[in-house]
């Protein structure tokens, strides 16, 4: 059909003719946006690393010191200070036989100084020297013998013990100041503190 010369030709499209034209065409991927939180992945190392590593070497060093320290340290502990032993006790028979036993040997001492006092030099030098020997053989032989007694003999009485110690230191004190030829001055306190020991152990040994 051949149109009317009052129409005229046009390569317009107008909507209300045609539907819009709808693309076959797949719709283009979506760009992901950035997100705003910071990324969990791995960072570049920062300074501090080097640092946290010596002081961690450092404070694990400080610890096994102290540890090396407080396991050697209680074992120095007890060799300054070792433990005491402890405290032995006796039975009233090893008190009584140890008493008698003491007793027994302070008589024996007791004997040899009065046979020695009663001897008597006379007039001659030599026999005035033996007699004066002879005392002093008994305070120190008298004073050793006493002290052995007491160290084999634990379990006599504390006070009985006591003194036979200050009779024998007395006796030693005597034997020595009789070979230095001190003045009578230097040996009378020590005569009398002697009669007054010989009294105590006479009255304990009752």
């Amino acid at each position: 059909m051949r149109p009317r010369p009052s129409e005229k030709l046009t390569t317009k499209i107008t909507p209300a003719r045609y539907d819009q034209a709808v693309s076959n065409l797949p719709p283009p991927p979506a760009i992901p946006l950035p997100s705003p939180w910071p990324s969990g992945g791995p960072t570049a190392p920062t300074r501090r690393l080097p640092w946290l590593a010596f002081v961690a070497l450092l404070i694990a060093l400080v610890a096994m010191g102290v540890a090396i320290g407080s396991f050697f340290r209680p074992a120095a502990d007890n060799r300054s200070a070792p433990v005491p032993p402890p405290a032995v006790t006796y039975n009233q028979q090893q008190i009584a036989d140890a008493k008698t036993s003491v007793c027994g040997a302070y008589q024996q001492v007791r004997k040899a100084g009065d046979v020695a006092g009663a001897r008597s030099g006379g007039t001659d030098p030599t026999a005035m020297l033996a007699v004066a020997t002879s005392s002093r053989q008994v305070f120190d032989v008298g004073s050793r013998y006493l002290l052995t007694k007491l160290a084999e003999l634990p379990a006599t009485p504390p006070d009985l013990a006591a003194a036979v110690r200050k009779l024998a230191s007395i006796y030693q004190q005597l034997a020595i100041d009789y070979l230095a030829e001190a003045p009578d001055s230097d040996l009378d306190p020590l005569v009398r503190a002697g009669d007054d020991a010989h009294s105590s152990i006479q009255g304990l040994c009752k």
